[in-house]
């Protein structure tokens, strides 16, 4: 079976867009304490409606999304540094190991390089064109390692999330409007950095990808000392069209500090692998 290119890239991006917010409540403060198992639920409204739930647990990380109707489990395994999307309907998996992203990082650099080598020479209305064109259609090798500059602005303070108490931030990416987003206190949400210290394996597997960054820069700072970006744990996020307006809106629906079975982690039995490792674009 020939594999789905866009839904493979629809699972990863699920992923790697909450993983900035755990990266950066690992880094909040020391962990002194060891990790606890965390049970998650999250929902999303706007053109594609989904919920999530995470299981978190020194083992390993597991999302079951449920996409109108269309459920995927999405597993990570630490132990074996690998990454598993499961069809249940469909009686399928796909897999993304460490070595494959190892190579696809290798292509991505070879890419990035040849395409600075062919640019150099052009005249800048061309260059930019080109550009432009390679950010639509490799937009991982076209991006490079630097992470577009966002700023924040203040929005309301006292906002109510479900339960959660929580502050607007605003941010703009390269100037325009990227997203806002409402944080409460960790301690109020009743986590801490240490619970998500899977998150620190997973980031490594997927760092030098466009995917890592497209929410990075907007989660990175949560948690953080500066009085100028968002401080504390992220309890809504808001993506917004270029105009500024909602496009869609994630939010935190309850958390459980619940044994998770390790076996969450372990792949089903009985699935059939289909498809290869994700293309370097």
């Amino acid at each position: 079976m020939k594999l789905d290119q866009n839904a493979h890239a629809v699972a990863v991006r699920r992923l790697t867009m909450l993983l900035p917010v755990a990266v950066a409540l690992c880094a909040l403060l020391p962990s002194r304490s060891a990790a606890a198992d965390v049970v998650l639920e999250m929902a999303k409204t706007g053109n594609e409606p989904t919920s999530q739930k995470m299981y978190l647990a020194p083992q390993g990380l597991r999302m079951e999304v449920d996409d109108a109707g269309k459920k995927q489990t999405i597993i990570f395994n630490k132990a074996k540094q690998t990454v598993w999307m499961v069809d249940t309907a469909a009686g399928t998996y796909h897999e993304i190991t460490k070595s494959d992203l190892d190579k696809a990082r290798g292509q991505l650099d070879q890419a990035r390089a040849q395409m600075e080598a062919q640019l150099k020479n052009l005249p800048p209305d061309q260059r930019a064109a080109v550009e432009d064109m390679m950010k639509k259609r490799m937009p991982a090798a076209a991006a490079g390692p630097k992470a577009p500059e966002t700023t924040y602005e203040r929005g309301p303070k006292g906002k109510k999330v479900g339960k959660w108490s929580c502050d607007v931030w605003k941010a703009k990416r390269n100037g325009t409007p990227a997203s806002e987003l409402c944080v409460a206190r960790p301690g109020a949400v009743g986590v801490t950095p240490s619970d998500f210290a899977v998150f620190r394996d997973f980031a490594k597997m997927f760092e030098g990808f466009g995917a890592d960054r497209q929410m990075a820069d907007v989660w990175a700072s949560a948690g953080s000392k500066d009085p100028n970006r968002p401080q504390g744990f992220p309890v809504q996020y808001v993506r917004l069209g270029p105009d500024g307006k909602p496009k869609e809106t994630t939010e935190l629906r309850k958390v459980d500090k619940a044994r998770v079975d390790p076996s969450k982690f372990q792949l089903p039995s009985g699935l059939k692998k289909v498809g290869e490792a994700p293309p370097a674009h």
